[in-house]
């Protein structure tokens, strides 16, 4: 068996159950490492190159970007000693950078509503969607069975790979149900109706559907495509932000927005359900900054009345 960093690499990969997005990550990880040192016996990585791994990540993007990588790419050397391919794990010793709290971007109502004011039908429906808690993925790879128009309902479902649509597997495999919002209904029905004959997918133009369609007869549409269809998607949010008005944000923040607004009426156990988050800890960060807001609120009507003249 070759024992080069690739090829245990690939057997790691074959070994271990991984959802297809984390498989993804790791093998960019696995190629910027190649592009840096070569393709090396994994006896003869030490603990240098896991230091100068990290560091390089860093160039060129953000260390929180950087620890994407390098964090997915640690666990690897791990496996590789508890298997015994490796006497000792050269990254054991290797942290990711310290990063202080990154404050969670969301949208104001004032924004939100500039937002609105300028977009399309479909954009509307995006930006909805968004807002109601759907991820960019699970809102690009929403397909007319998903609606039900009667409860009132949207299901994202993971999908199958079929004559029509492609393989697509939810974030952490959690089923999605969120309200159908009246403002929205009346875009997903426009959108609907001028769907081609055989064309599930909602938020696609038929233009973009077809060259995915005929990259997957190819064997050419890797999980990057199918779970973002839309190429471009953030160029194309980020100048309807510009045209709006709206300072440069994240389309995650929309799904952030949704749960800061949830924190100020729902227990945060429920949050984390509408939200999906494994970890508690993680819908914890919308009650802090939403706590944080309300006591500066407070301290600043307390020193009016101390200071003010």
């Amino acid at each position: 068996m070759q024992t080069t960093v690739s090829a245990m690499f690939e057997l790691y990969l074959r070994c271990t159950n991984l959802a297809e997005s984390s498989r993804a990550v790791k093998k960019l990880a696995l190629r910027y490492f190649v592009d840096l040192f070569g393709d090396l016996p994994i006896s003869s990585v030490g603990y240098a190159h896991g230091e100068d791994f990290r560091n390089s990540l860093a160039a060129g993007r953000s260390k929180s970007s950087a620890n994407i990588y390098f964090m997915n790419f640690k666990p690897f050397w791990s496996w590789l000693t508890k298997r015994g391919y490796i006497d000792r794990d050269p990254f054991a010793g290797v942290q990711g950078f310290v990063i202080g709290e990154v404050r969670k971007e969301v949208f104001t109502v004032d924004e939100t509503e500039r937002v609105l004011k300028v977009a399309d039908s479909r954009w509307k429906l995006i930006i909805y969607l968004g807002l109601s808690s759907l991820r960019r993925a699970e809102i690009l790879n929403l397909t007319v069975e998903d609606i039900d128009f009667d409860s009132g309902f949207i299901t994202v479902r993971p999908k199958k790979d079929t004559a029509t649509t492609w393989e697509w597997n939810i974030k952490n495999h959690n089923q999605a149900i969120v309200p159908l919002i009246e403002p929205a209904e009346k875009y997903l029905i426009e959108l609907i109706e001028d769907l081609r004959p055989n064309q599930p997918y909602i938020l696609l133009d038929y233009d973009r559907y077809e060259r995915l369609m005929q990259r997957k007869k190819k064997g050419t549409l890797d999980f990057r495509l199918r779970n973002c269809p839309w190429d471009g998607f953030n160029r194309c949010f980020n100048r309807l932000l510009q045209k709006a008005s709206v300072s440069k944000k994240k389309f995650h923040g929309l799904r952030a927005t949704f749960a800061t607004n949830m924190s100020k009426h729902l227990k945060i156990e429920d949050v984390q359900c509408l939200m999906r988050h494994s970890s508690i800890s993680t819908t914890a960060k919308y009650y802090i900054q939403h706590k944080e807001r309300e006591l500066v609120s407070e301290s600043g009507k307390i020193l009016e009345k101390y200071y003010v003249t």
